[in-house]
């Protein structure tokens, strides 16, 4: 998904299992302070900060160690960012933590 900007947000039914994961995040912008808000069913699990990859289309994973999440079934991220460039998302996912 690309062109994002400040407060867009979507949410998706998911089956994920209370644990500890490690989330990631594949991101591209040439913008650096930018950040979206993970949250499951309403409770916020983590902000993510996305740094500048260098450009649009130079996509980076990004890996948020330990993150504890509650059992739940709407997965919503929403973007947090304070000027008129967005950047874009391509999935994410939780992998479980060792």
């Amino acid at each position: 998904m690309g062109w994002i900007f400040d407060k867009e947000w979507l949410a998706y039914t998911v089956d994920v299992k209370p644990g500890v994961y490690d989330l990631l995040v594949r991101v591209a912008t040439p913008v650096d302070t930018k950040k979206m808000n993970v949250s499951l069913d309403g409770k916020l699990l983590v902000t993510v900060k996305i740094p500048n990859t260098g450009g649009y289309s130079k996509w980076q994973t990004l890996t948020i160690k330990g993150v504890k999440v509650p059992s739940g079934k709407v997965l919503k991220w929403e973007s947090i960012v304070k000027s008129k460039e967005e950047f874009d998302i391509n999935w994410i996912e939780f992998v479980p933590a060792r």
